[in-house]
C-alpha cells in the first residue's frame, strides 16, 4: 500500500491553522497524502474525544501508516499508541514540541494525568522522531531534559533547533522544514521499492 500520514493538530488549533495547510499541501506534492482530522472541542479537549477521532483516521494502522502531532496532539498520539492493541504497528511518528510535564494549563494537562505510557506506545512504532525548540517555554522543565525523555522512552531521534518557540500555528512558519526532511526520509524506502533503485 501507499504510505499515508495522519496529521493531529495542537490545543486550540484547526487543520486549516498557520502551517499544517502548507505543510499537507507540501507533503502531497511529495506523494504522501496527509489525513488532518478535526479534534473536537480544540479549545476545551476532552481526552477521550480527541483518541476517538485520532482513532478512526488511523485505522488499523500498518508500516504505511505515519503519523505527525503538535503539541497536545503529539501527547493525543502517544496515548493512542500507547492504548492501541497490542498486535497494532505503525511506521513511524513524528512529535513537533509535545509537552509531557505538567503545564499549568489545564486543558494541556488534562491528557498529563498520567502522561502517556512512553514503554507502551515505543512497541507500535518502528521509528520515533521529535523536533523541540531549545527556546519553548511549554516543555517542562527544559526542552533539553523533554530531550532526553524523548530519547530514553521512545528511542527518539531529536532535532533541536534553537530560537522557533513553540511552532505555534500564528508563528508564521510555514511549513516546517524539519517535517519536509523527515518525511523525504521516510518516504525513501518506499519510492526505492517502487522503482526497482
Amino acid at each position: 500500500m501507499s504510505p499515508r500520514a495522519v496529521l493531529a493538530h495542537c490545543w486550540t488549533g484547526t487543520p486549516e491553522a498557520g502551517w499544517y495547510p502548507a505543510l499537507r499541501a507540501e507533503l502531497g506534492r511529495l506523494g504522501l497524502p496527509v489525513e488532518a482530522p478535526r479534534l473536537p472541542e480544540p479549545d476545551a479537549p476532552d481526552p477521550a474525544a480527541w483518541l476517538a477521532t485520532l482513532s478512526a483516521a488511523i485505522g488499523d494502522g500498518g508500516d504505511d501508516v505515519l503519523l505527525i502531532g503538535h503539541s497536545l496532539g503529539a501527547v493525543a498520539l502517544l496515548h493512542w499508541l500507547a492504548r492501541a492493541a497490542a498486535d497494532t504497528q505503525v511506521g513511524a511518528v513524528l512529535l513537533v514540541a509535545p509537552p509531557m510535564a505538567v503545564t499549568g494549563i489545564a486543558a494541556v494537562d488534562r491528557f498529563l494525568a498520567p502522561p502517556p505510557d512512553l514503554a507502551a506506545a515505543r512497541r507500535r512504532a518502528a521509528r520515533f522522531d521529535a523536533v523541540l525548540s531549545v527556546a519553548d517555554p511549554y516543555l517542562k522543565p527544559d526542552p533539553r531534559q523533554l530531550a532526553r525523555r524523548l530519547r530514553d522512552g521512545l528511542g527518539a531521534r531529536i532535532h533541536l533547533v534553537p530560537d522557533r518557540g513553540h511552532f505555534a500555528p500564528s508563528s508564521g512558519q510555514d511549513p516546517l522544514p524539519e517535517v519536509r526532511a523527515w518525511a523525504t526520509r521516510e518516504l525513501l524506502p518506499s519510492q526505492t521499492a517502487t522503482t526497482g533503485t
